[in-house]
């Protein structure tokens, strides 16, 4: 074995060792380059920052609500786990002490208002697989606002379109989750939506359940590793107990079996 004279090696034993096998280093955020108040601004994004490595992102603040970027963050790490494109997210360092959560900017993307019917339709019937299950788990975890607006959709290299969902704003910490208004009603967003893909014959229910079956996999140990990179401010050490004591009980499987009745 050759030498080690700087004791690198020794260093990295001894940092193991200190974290052990399941632990994980907080992420450090990124830091901003430039902020641009967000054009036609709603009451969930205000601000869209760029970092230092020259890409934008949309930040939602402990500012905007309380329980807001942690709604955002467990449901994008929720999502990647069920197979769900989402954007790339990052931690940002806002300058003032606080982080924010922010969603990358997606280039080459088209925007649903840019495009007429015909370009809403051919994306719609291209993606039914993973719009149906990106709604079965809005679904869970109570976004409220899924409508055609909340997709961002590309070509793949097969020359179809594929979805990005975005903006879980409306959903889950900031709706009461899991005491919140469940199942929603019929005429919210996300409940339009799915009875559209209902009545165009796009709606496909096994991916739907994929989906679900998917959060039935994830163990209190897959969140309890992500709240490691959870700022203090956004979500204290008592509501994360509760929420992972709430995710092995009854309710949380009644909650699924609820979903799977309505789709």
């Amino acid at each position: 074995m050759s030498q080690d004279p700087k004791g690198k090696l020794a260093k990295v034993v001894t940092l193991h060792r200190q974290t052990g096998d399941d632990a994980q280093l907080p992420l450090l955020p990124a830091r901003i380059q430039a902020e641009t108040p967000a054009r036609r601004g709603t009451a969930d994004l205000k601000l869209f920052v760029r970092t230092i490595d020259g890409h934008d992102y949309a930040v939602k603040t402990v500012e905007d609500h309380p329980l807001l970027p942690i709604s955002e963050f467990l449901c994008y790490k929720l999502a990647m786990v069920c197979n769900l494109p989402v954007p790339y997210s990052q931690l940002i360092d806002m300058g003032n002490g606080n982080c924010a959560f922010g969603s990358r900017f997606e280039g080459a993307v088209t925007e649903w208002a840019a495009n007429g019917p015909a370009f809403q339709l051919e994306a719609f019937k291209d993606a039914a697989e993973t719009v149906s299950a990106i709604l079965a788990f809005d679904l869970f975890v109570g976004n409220v606002d899924r409508h055609r607006g909340n997709f961002l959709f590309r070509k793949n290299r097969s020359n179809r379109w594929v979805p990005l969902a975005i903006d879980y704003s409306r959903a889950m910490f900031v709706q009461g989750f899991p005491n919140d208004r469940f199942p929603m009603e019929k005429s919210e967003r996300t409940q339009v939506t799915l009875a559209l893909m209902k009545a165009a014959d796009f709606w496909k229910g096994p991916f739907a359940v994929f989906s679900l079956d998917s959060l039935m996999n994830v163990k209190q140990e897959h969140i309890q590793h992500w709240f490691r990179e959870v700022p203090g401010a956004w979500f204290s050490d008592d509501q994360k107990r509760g929420f992972l004591e709430w995710w092995q009980s009854p309710s949380f499987r009644d909650r699924i079996n609820k979903v799977y009745d309505l789709i």
